[in-house]
């Protein structure tokens, strides 16, 4: 009865938060990037450029009904491809989004002629949003879908390769409508948000993953566990110059972290080599915990049958 109510929980608080989260992309998209024909990624993007491009035609194509007319289709065509919970999230995500983009529309924001300022600001609207809708399970079609049926087919296209296509293109033609300006402030968008959509997801606990080659293991890994208050993992490894084995010690450290432990190797030991690597996601003990993966893979799991 208890797990049942958690689930319930779970299931609204992550309805609730692709509803916020599809209201922030609204207003990224209806007051800071569609009004002054900055192109947002993903099929938003295509229909900001119909609507657009009609409205100097003389047409009016409301971008929001167009979106999710788009979806629809695409939700029709790759209805077997996709689970149960995966086609309410994301039909829920596609119509709130599209309410979102139209009820925005009444928002006026005076921003001036600054296009950069309704670049930077539409991207972390629409990286803050898309960021929330991913995290909670949801979807806001485009990409996504598209992704789900050819992953069904087993297909050798990645979800990457077909939203960076997609958003090339639409800068592209961006640039032919608007001018080579508006597609260069669509591409800041593009790099904002998706700063910005990873580091939601992802959280600002980023960390970095030092691999330090060192004659003084030992004496370093003491100093490190107790100077830097983190763990670390001893492996062997061999310098195919003079075929000498070496000792290498990985630790795993935050961003706050990161001066304090190069101050400790360069104090023990001047004559390491050390390199390091981002680390997006770090679980277990010292960093986030590993039972709130485990339920989020249960939930994927799911998702996916």
């Amino acid at each position: 009865m208890k797990n049942n109510k958690k689930q319930i929980l779970r299931y609204a608080l992550n309805v609730v938060s692709i509803v916020i989260g599809t209201f922030l992309m609204g207003i990224a998209f209806s007051v800071f990037l569609s009004p002054n024909n900055i192109s947002p990624t993903g099929f938003s993007g295509i229909a900001s450029l119909v609507s657009n491009f009609a409205a100097t035609k003389g047409v009016n194509i409301n971008p929001s009904l167009l979106y999710m007319g788009m979806n629809l289709i695409l939700f029709i065509i790759a209805f077997k491809s996709m689970g149960k919970e995966f086609i309410i999230l994301s039909v829920l995500g596609v119509l709130s989004f599209s309410v979102s983009m139209f009820a925005c529309e009444f928002i006026k924001i005076d921003v001036g002629s600054d296009l950069l300022l309704c670049a930077l600001y539409g991207g972390i609207f629409m990286g803050f949003g898309a960021g929330l809708v991913i995290r909670n399970g949801g979807s806001t079609g485009g990409g996504d879908t598209i992704a789900c049926m050819l992953k069904n087919r087993n297909a050798k296209v990645t979800q990457g390769q077909i939203i960076v296509a997609i958003d090339v293109v639409i800068m592209t033609v961006s640039c032919f409508i608007y001018g080579i300006n508006y597609g260069l402030y669509a591409l800041i968008t593009c790099v904002i948000m998706g700063y910005v959509c990873d580091t939601t997801i992802n959280g600002v606990k980023a960390a970095r993953a030092y691999y330090i080659i060192t004659d003084k293991s030992d004496e370093l890994s003491k100093a490190i566990m107790q100077n830097v208050n983190r763990g670390v993992t001893g492996l062997k490894a061999t310098g195919m110059y003079q075929k000498m084995e070496h000792d290498m010690l990985l630790c795993i450290v935050t961003r706050n972290q990161v001066a304090v432990l190069k101050r400790t190797v360069k104090d023990v030991d001047p004559k390491a080599f050390m390199y390091s690597v981002n680390v997006t996601e770090a679980l277990g003990v010292g960093f986030d915990p590993l039972v709130k993966k485990k339920a989020e893979a249960n939930s994927d799991s799911v998702t996916e049958k």
